[in-house]
């Protein structure tokens, strides 16, 4: 161990590879306990190679871990503050610069957090609430862990189990309020990423009013939604040929005579909703004739569950949180800008398209 200006540091020996950084960091803090290294995790004073990174995270030899000097903290106090993220194209930078550990990005955690609200990332096939008689882990049941410090969370939004992306949680009832109160008024937006069967021409308004007469699926009637909070808007950002199309089930874990994929390929668009409803971009997909690659209850040519389904960009009154989903970037290759047309899709200005 070193000391550098303000800032510890150490380098990741082989003998340590493959530790929690939460637990790595007793190297440098040998006198905080366990909730305290998760917490300058969580509050983005652990750095690797620079760059803040989660108590999960799972440390590589030759890589530099440091607390970040009295400067540095500062900031980092300001960004929870207002809950700003870096401009997407960072975040862009930052998911291909992880080929090797796509597990610990794809993991369950803390994004940002404020005095009221805590912005989350669910992977796909995690349940966002706990549910009676399914032992799979939910983001509910790892919320002690991930916020150890709020005794009462409430989650604020839902994400289907293969849906991945941001999910809001007020740590007190100020919160709630306050998230409910600029959602009814519009000064909400959430942008998805979606993989659609076929090609997307050109962008679209789906607004017809979705029926929950059903568990397992919703539909959509002929007739449109009075309450365009409950809209859906997409917009085409890229086509995919039937090959790649076929490389991205294959890494879904699909078998190979699963693999049926439209002949002309799909689409890669950006999805905006306000509120939303269960299932709500899945139906309006399917109703437009262009259900989610791999979503066959939706009517998907795939036989396979899983489907394409990002929550990628969180728009609120005084917030801005962009996630990329892991599996844009196996889209990359070949001369395709498909990953830079999706981080310039999300990086618009805010549209407030649902403001009253």
């Amino acid at each position: 161990m070193a000391r550098t200006s303000d800032n510890l540091f150490f380098e990741v020996t082989r003998q340590e590879e493959g530790r929690r950084l939460d637990a790595a960091l007793t190297a440098l803090l040998p006198d905080m306990g366990l909730r305290g290294r998760r917490r300058l995790c969580e509050q983005g004073l652990a750095l690797v190679n620079g760059k803040p990174a989660q108590p999960a995270y799972k440390v590589r030899s030759g890589q530099r871990i440091e607390i970040a000097s009295k400067t540095e903290k500062a900031t980092s106090s300001q960004m929870r503050t207002d809950l700003k993220t870096a401009p997407c194209g960072q975040i862009n930078e930052e998911i291909h610069g992880r080929q090797n550990d796509d597990a610990a990005y794809d993991d369950a955690r803390l994004l940002q957090r404020s005095a009221h609200l805590a912005l989350l990332y669910k992977p796909s096939g995690m349940h966002t609430a706990h549910l009676a008689g399914i032992s799979n882990c939910s983001l509910e049941k790892r919320l002690k862990e991930l916020i150890p410090d709020v005794p009462q969370i409430n989650l604020l939004n839902r994400l289907d189990q293969f849906t991945s992306g941001i999910v809001a949680a007020a740590l007190d009832d100020e919160g709630t309020e306050f998230y409910h109160t600029v959602q009814s008024n519009g000064y909400l937006e959430k942008r998805y990423l979606a993989i659609l069967e076929g090609r997307l021409r050109r962008p679209v308004l789906a607004c017809g009013r979705i029926l929950q007469d059903n568990r397992r699926r919703v539909r959509v009637l002929q007739e449109s939604d009075q309450d365009f909070h409950r809209h859906t808007f997409f917009f085409p950002i890229a086509e995919l040929d039937a090959v790649r199309c076929a490389a991205l089930l294959s890494r879904a874990g699909c078998r190979e005579s699963e693999v049926t994929c439209p002949r002309d390929g799909a689409t890669l668009a950006g999805c905006v909703i306000c509120r939303g409803a269960r299932h709500q971009i899945r139906a309006h997909a399917a109703a437009l004739g262009h259900p989610l690659l791999g979503d066959a209850k939706y009517g998907a040519k795939s036989l396979t569950e899983t489907f394409f389904l990002h929550h990628a960009r969180l728009l609120l009154d005084g917030m801005d949180m962009c996630v990329l989903p892991l599996w844009l970037k196996y889209m990359e290759g070949g001369g395709s800008n498909v990953c830079e047309n999706a981080v310039r899709w999300l990086d618009r200005p805010p549209s407030r398209p649902f403001s009253k």
